[in-house]
């Protein structure tokens, strides 16, 4: 067996030009795509954890039900009681996958200085669920650009300042606060915050603008606003919620949580629904954005895989052909026709893995060097810029890799096959 293995060895180092051309063919496209899923895995996690924390809807969002289309215009109808939010506690408390949980609830109203007033749009979570999701590991791993400005003194938010709010960058241009926050006079934190409440009524309440915080998309950057739940439950006249957010560990199954949770509101009659982080309409730029990256990594894997394997063919059917003499003569003296095929089908497999694990090495250089780099960006509808990273995983770039090994495997052994089976003479003769 050892034999037939450094033989095929020999006849690579032998046709090295030729392995070299092949070599390269499959170095630059397993590096290429490594690269290319580097970019989309970078992409992805950006924005799952922008959906998940940065914009607090957890990794599941429970409304009631027709809630997540119609609260706003119906803000009473739809409300999640707060009987109702009594029993989705409880039911969360009890399953080990939850890692917290919060009542969320939205708004809309005007914000004044006292001189001009301009529209936001309100979310209000707890204050120990604002600082979990703020601190989340995930969150400054992957997208660290948009972690909300947060006082060194004054870490717990809300817990210290009940009326606390934090806006954006452009909605503070738009009432007259220029960042950072935190350098105003108290007279110019001093704002109001004046809105309908769920039964009509006109309400006010007085807020202090003290954090800066980003949605991470351009659409958005004019009107967020962010305050305490317990403020929000004051300026609405309310002890409902529009939604809850539950937030999992990383090793918990969606689908199966969601399954738990919907048996548990069937059993207590609960007109509830429960969206995933990656429903079109929880995270519509998500959905969108990884729709489109999907379908250009999977035309640009065919491609590759598609020059790859002729590539490979190629240089096999040429190898076979200038080397007939050495066909005849192996075949001359004993060799089987499937012996001669797995011959070539060894180079090829040599070939293959040794640019394979190459192209794994150029990948890491090559993506060391772009992230040391710190390109800056700006993706199309995100707020602000980003830096260019790419984040090939190790498991990645092996999924990757096997298609491909097997790829050329069976190029190599279906054109080695057909071609070693002429008659010996001519071979000889040729």
């Amino acid at each position: 067996m050892m034999f037939y293995w450094k033989l095929a060895w020999r006849n690579l180092v032998r046709n090295r030009r030729r392995s070299l051309a092949t070599a390269s063919a499959i170095i630059a496209g397993y590096a290429g795509l490594n690269l290319l899923g580097g970019y989309i895995l970078r992409v992805e996690r950006h924005l799952r954890v922008n959906a998940i924390y940065v914009n607090r809807a957890g990794h599941l969002s429970i409304y009631k039900k027709d809630g997540l289309d119609r609260f706003l215009l119906k803000p009473k109808k739809y409300l999640i009681t707060s009987d109702e939010l009594k029993i989705i506690n409880e039911t969360l408390h009890d399953l080990p996958q939850v890692e917290f949980s919060t009542p969320s609830l939205m708004g809309v109203g005007l914000l004044g200085n006292g001189d001009k007033s301009v529209p936001f749009i309100a979310t209000g979570i707890e204050p120990q669920a604002e600082q979990k999701a703020e601190n989340h590991p995930e969150l400054k791993k992957w997208a660290k650009e948009l972690v909300s400005t947060r006082d060194k003194d004054d870490p717990y938010f809300t817990q210290v300042n009940p009326d606390a709010i934090s806006i954006t960058k452009d909605l503070g241009v738009l009432i007259g606060r220029n960042t950072p926050f935190q350098n105003l006079s108290a007279a110019q934190k001093d704002l109001q915050l004046a809105g309908l409440t769920y039964d009509g009524d006109l309400n006010a309440v007085n807020a202090t603008l003290q954090f800066q915080h980003s949605t991470g998309f351009a659409l958005t950057e004019d009107t967020s606003l962010r305050a305490p739940y317990s403020l929000l439950k004051s300026l609405y006249q309310t002890e409902g919620a529009t939604s809850v957010a539950v937030f999992l560990d990383s090793t918990s199954s969606i689908k199966k949580t969601t399954q738990q949770l919907e048996q548990v509101f069937k059993d207590h009659h609960l007109n509830l629904e429960i969206y995933p982080f990656n429903n079109d309409k929880i995270s519509l730029f998500y959905v969108g954005t990884m729709g489109f990256l999907y379908m250009m990594a999977g035309f640009f894997i065919f491609l590759i895989f598609t020059a790859a394997a002729l590539s490979i063919v190629n240089s096999m059917t040429i190898g076979i052909l200038e080397r007939g003499r050495e066909i005849g003569t192996l075949r001359a003296i004993g060799f089987q026709e499937n012996d001669v095929a797995w011959i070539f089908t060894r180079e090829g497999m040599l070939l293959t893995l040794t640019s394979l694990g190459i192209g794994l090495v150029l990948t890491q250089i090559v993506a060391a060097l772009v992230n040391a780099s710190n390109i800056r960006f700006r993706p199309p509808g995100i707020a602000g810029d980003m830096q260019f990273i790419l984040t090939p995983d190790v498991w990645m770039c092996v999924m990757i890799a096997i298609p491909l090994f097997l790829i050329s495997l069976a190029s190599c052994y279906f054109v080695s096959q057909r071609l070693v089976k002429k008659p010996i003479v001519d071979l000889l003769v040729n």
